[in-house]
């Protein structure tokens, strides 16, 4: 499932092989997507067309840092409706957003957990 969700090489080369630097933006990522999801959910509910398209934009910009086409697309569709002022097919975008970035932090953790394997941090050079 992860290859279809994110080319964690081509991300990798992206931040210019900064393993640091990656393991940084999924835990800020990790922290982050569940309180941008219920924004979202909470737009939805107020039918709050202008809240609904900023939280969509920022997960949207967030998502396509890590190359997730799937969850880009979902959270487009959800800018657009906030954009258009149309619930639409909200509900259902939003399901398969959650779903999407269930599978992107999977993904992301799979990845960095496979970097750290091939990686090892160095040995700490504390006193002895």
């Amino acid at each position: 499932m992860s290859d279809a969700v994110l080319d964690g090489d081509q991300l990798l080369e992206m931040l210019g092989g900064d393993i640091g630097l990656l393991r940084e933006l999924v835990e800020t990522f990790g922290a982050n997507w569940p309180r941008q999801l219920t924004s979202l959910s909470d737009a939805i509910r107020a039918a709050d067309f202008a809240a609904l398209e900023r939280a969509a934009h920022t997960l949207k910009g967030t998502v396509g840092v890590f190359g997730a086409r799937s969850a880009y697309a979902r959270a487009l569709a959800l800018e657009q409706a906030g954009r258009s002022g149309s619930l639409g097919e909200t509900a259902d975008d939003l399901r398969c957003l959650e779903t999407e970035l269930h599978g992107l932090q999977a993904a992301l953790d799979a990845f960095c957990a496979r970097l750290l394997v091939q990686s090892p941090p160095p040995p700490s050079s504390g006193s002895q």
